[in-house]
């Protein structure tokens, strides 16, 4: 779960830090990323996601994003990342959806 918010690279680092451990444990990374507890995000932070799907992505696996709320909400329509990233109302959904879509192992939240 991400806390706070993402505007530097100082912010970004816990996200780095978790996509580096997740993708060097397994050969197709799964993420949810919880962004309920989330306050704010600049262009730095959704810059920061965008790099993130990329690695992953390119590693075979896939992210997805919930808890997604307010102005975050508004951010991810005007930037029209909706179209790019998969995201759900809740957890449990994002966990089963990714499930689906690689069946061979739990998914990393």
């Amino acid at each position: 779960m991400l806390e706070g918010c993402l505007l530097t690279p100082a912010h970004n680092k816990k996200l780095n830090e978790f996509a580096a451990q997740v993708m060097e444990q397994y050969s197709r990374p799964r993420l949810v990323l919880d962004l309920s507890q989330l306050k704010y995000m600049n262009s730095e932070g959704l810059s920061a996601l965008l790099k993130v799907l990329t690695r992953v992505r390119l590693k075979g696996g896939d992210m997805v994003l919930t808890g997604i709320h307010g102005t975050l909400e508004e951010i991810f329509l005007i930037t029209r990342l909706t179209h790019i990233f998969r995201i759900y109302s809740n957890r449990s959904e994002a966990v089963e959806d990714l499930n689906r879509s690689f069946p061979d192992r739990e998914s990393t939240s």
